[in-house]
């Protein structure tokens, strides 16, 4: 069910960039805009916003203006009203990653994770390297919750791997996929994000390396030899790797050995 979704979330960015955006702007509609703008960063938004609403009035395709009266709209605690001024100027000026940002940003906050992820995810695809990356994290980070939640594990992977290129030093990242590929039955890629993550820090204990992967000696002096003998799990992992696999351990040392499920390429105990 979710596949189609993301397919058709991604091709949003496509219909988008069909639309034709005004080429020419009235120099009377563009003097507006300005002191709009000036009066917004003089902290008079109810003034900005008449002379953003005269200007729209003198020409309703102004594309630039329908994103600076959102804000506008925001500062002045009228999200509802922002709304259709970003959807406006994204019609008008698909290129326009910011809007989509904060558009998308809004609805996140208005817990419409669809409607959150229609913007997120054309924002993510067409932004260039002037982009702030700190929103590239964010959007990332959200979409890639939002499918590993609705267990769209391969399309969470998509926005994971991108955190994983702008922020390598990050374990919890690395917690995120390995929680994917436990899902996947991909046993290589799980463990190789598991030992990433126990390397750099993350909430990843020995006991849990040992009875998944090929265990943790090999990877103590990267990790700094510290904290090796914690139990810590981290919840991520606790919910599909048992948190109890310490106690697990000296069970089978005492009563013999453990079940063992042989459908699955990963090992359940």
């Amino acid at each position: 069910m979710l596949k189609p979704l993301f397919l058709l979330l991604a091709s949003f960015l496509l219909y988008q960039n069909a639309s034709a955006q005004k080429q020419y702007i009235n120099r009377k509609v563009a003097q507006k805009n300005y002191d709009g703008y000036m009066l917004m960063q003089a902290n008079k938004h109810d003034s900005a916003l008449i002379l953003f609403n005269s200007a729209l009035d003198d020409d309703a395709e102004a594309f630039f203006i329908y994103q600076n009266r959102a804000i506008c709209k925001l500062h002045l605690k009228d999200t509802l009203g922002a709304i259709p001024d970003y959807q406006t100027n994204i019609k008008l000026e698909p290129d326009n990653t910011e809007s989509k940002y904060a558009l998308g940003n809004i609805y996140k906050h208005l817990n419409d994770s669809i409607n959150a992820l229609k913007y997120f995810i054309p924002a993510i695809e067409q932004a260039n390297d002037e982009f702030s990356q700190k929103k590239l994290l964010y959007m990332n980070n959200f979409a890639g919750l939002y499918f590993r939640l609705h267990e769209d594990y391969d399309s969470a992977l998509v926005f994971y791997n991108r955190v994983k290129d702008y922020t390598p030093q990050n374990p919890s990242v690395f917690i995120n996929s390995a929680a994917c590929y436990f899902q996947l039955d991909s046993l290589e890629k799980f463990c190789s994000d598991l030992e990433q993550a126990f390397i750099l820090g993350g909430n990843v204990n020995c006991i849990a390396l040992k009875t998944y992967c090929k265990g943790c000696n090999h990877l103590l002096e990267a990790r700094g030899n510290t904290d090796t003998l914690s139990t810590a799990l981290d919840t991520r992992l606790a919910g599909i790797i048992p948190d109890t696999v310490y106690y697990q351990a000296l069970r089978r040392n005492s009563i013999g050995p453990t079940y063992q499920d042989n459908s699955r390429k990963v090992k359940v105990f």
